[in-house]
């Protein structure tokens, strides 16, 4: 009985060394070098840290966030809309509301109205999406001594845009944000090139209008301004004649508008 459970024993120590040795042949061992380079990932590029005691520039807010900085300086109580796009449109405030102005600020001055008007436009900026190429210009006020109207006109390479472009900031008797609207123009491609000079494109105007009563006035001299429609901005004259407004595309001679002034 001794002699058969050795030889059981002998037989299974045999087969273990023959499985162990097949195995190493087949599975050889890992390297620990290689374990860590399969086991610890790449290092992946750091993260750009964020302190919270540095605000962050106008670029890297959101609308949201321009928004609620804007209230903060200027009143809570704003009312805004924004177009599908996000651009501001417009603010609604109230008299005597808002956060006010300089202490020595008047309505009806109109150095400290366009101050105070310019102040507010700087905040809104990207709010407004107002561009360095499609700056406001033009300037022009009405004061009195309960409430105070600035109005900014865009411009682009010296020539004013139209139609829109404009700017209109309301400010009350203690220079606090009545109201704002915009219907500022943020980009602008040119599509056509000036061919026809003023002279020319007056000429064309005047045939246009030749067998109607506007013809009995000479229309005004053009003014060169840029058209805009969507995005598409063009070289243009504007004419007035007996009270109609033409628009001239300043490459073609086409009539891009014309409208009835009377009627407005």
């Amino acid at each position: 009985m001794k002699r058969i459970l050795l030889g059981v024993v002998l037989v299974l120590c045999v087969g273990w060394g023959i499985f162990v040795g097949r195995r190493d042949r087949l599975f050889p061992p890992i390297a620990a070098s290689s374990i860590s380079r399969i086991m610890v990932p790449s290092a992946t590029p750091a993260l750009p840290s964020y302190s919270p005691s540095s605000p962050l520039s106008p670029s890297a807010l959101t609308s949201s966030q321009r928004w609620k900085k804007f209230l903060k300086e200027y009143g809570a109580e704003l009312k805004p809309e924004f177009s599908r796009f996000g651009q501001l449109l417009s603010i609604r405030g109230e008299m005597g509301i808002g956060k006010p102005g300089a202490p020595d600020f008047r309505p009806e001055e109109s150095q400290k109205v366009i101050a105070r008007a310019e102040e507010v436009l700087l905040s809104a900026r990207s709010l407004l999406g107002i561009q360095s190429e499609l700056p406001l210009k033009n300037v022009a006020v009405k004061g009195s001594p309960f409430a105070a109207q600035v109005f900014f006109s865009e411009s682009y390479q010296g020539l004013p845009i139209r139609p829109g472009g404009n700017i209109k900031v309301d400010l009350g008797t203690q220079g606090e944000v009545l109201g704002v609207d915009s219907d500022y123009v943020s980009k602008v491609i040119l599509v056509n090139r000036i061919l026809l000079s003023s002279e020319d494109a007056l000429l064309r105007v005047q045939s246009i209008f030749k067998n109607d009563s506007a013809s009995l006035l000479r229309p005004s001299a053009a003014e060169q301004i840029i058209w805009v429609k969507g995005l598409e901005g063009r070289y243009a004259y504007s004419f007035l004649a007996k009270g109609y407004q033409v628009i001239m595309d300043a490459e073609t001679g086409k009539v891009l508008s014309s409208w009835d002034r009377k009627q407005y």
